[in-house]
């Protein structure tokens, strides 16, 4: 429409076709700055003539999250919130991880059980299992001392005798004690580790390590 009113100015002398053609690009700009952003020159290129501008599609504008997404992720947030928080208490509630366990904290939950309330037949297959010796296998043999503690780590400074391994670490008591023998039944096999038990009174041998020497490791009974 406007190119046709300039060209009927042409015809009537109003307009040389100079002046036509500056009109009609002020015209296209003015058009395009309708569907377009319209960058103006910076300072270095309108000092020079040269026109670093450019007719830029309009910046779109970042569409909003459907309405009542934010308030359900922020539920379920608050759903999950007290699980994790649970998982993790479970977590620190637990019995240490062996992994941590150290050599002589080992030796006392194997083999020390200084004050049994009573012993009978099944004392080996509550005891095996309460101390984690059935825990994906089932512990063969394993020796359980019914003396003071005191008592079992003062076996580092006695007798100084050869361990079964070769090692020169072991010690024998000098007198006596009271034990329960633990040995896993004929046939039986993980997951119903099933034991006999076995009351005794014998010397044991004991590998000790550290400062001072602790038990660590127990080797043998006489």
């Amino acid at each position: 429409m406007v190119v046709v009113g300039a060209q009927s100015f042409l015809r009537q002398g109003h307009l040389s076709d100079r002046h036509l053609s500056v009109r009609l690009g002020v015209v296209a700009v003015a058009e395009n700055c309708r569907t377009f952003t319209c960058h103006p020159r910076s300072a270095q290129g309108a000092s020079t003539g040269q026109a670093t501008g450019l007719l830029l599609p309009a910046r779109a504008q970042p569409q909003a999250l459907p309405e009542g997404e934010p308030a359900m992720a922020q539920e379920k947030f608050l759903v999950l919130l007290p699980l994790v928080v649970l998982a993790l208490l479970g977590l620190a509630c637990v019995q240490p991880s062996l992994a941590r366990e150290s050599k002589a904290m080992k030796f006392q939950r194997q083999h020390m059980d200084s004050h049994p309330a009573a012993i009978s037949a099944s004392y080996c297959n509550l005891m095996m299992k309460r101390r984690n010796m059935t825990d994906g296998w089932c512990k063969p043999v394993n020796t359980f001392v019914h003396e003071p503690l005191a008592d079992v780590q003062a076996v580092c400074s006695q007798k100084d005798v050869l361990c079964k391994n070769g090692q020169s670490n072991c010690h024998q008591s000098r007198s006596q004690m009271n034990i329960t023998d633990c040995r896993l039944k004929n046939g039986s096999k993980f997951p119903k580790c099933v034991y006999t038990t076995t009351q005794k009174e014998q010397y044991i041998v004991v590998a000790c390590e550290g400062n001072p020497h602790v038990p660590v490791h127990f080797d043998a009974c006489l």
